[in-house]
């Protein structure tokens, strides 16, 4: 259910192209057109008491 959590509060916090938690991994895996909102997002999964950082892969 955690990911399901997620998943839903970064759909909330921006427009995404797609998202994808991993309980198992210990990960989020975001893929959107830009980064306007990644603070946004850091800060909506931190509020529901996870501890988030950002590694960003780039692909262009």
């Amino acid at each position: 259910m955690c990911e399901a959590h997620v998943n839903d509060i970064v759909r909330k916090t921006s427009k995404v192209k797609k998202v994808k938690a991993s309980y198992k991994k210990k990960e989020v895996l975001i893929i959107m057109e830009d980064d306007k909102d990644i603070n946004n997002i850091i800060n909506a999964i931190n509020s529901l008491g996870y501890n988030s950082k950002l590694n960003r892969i780039e692909n262009k």
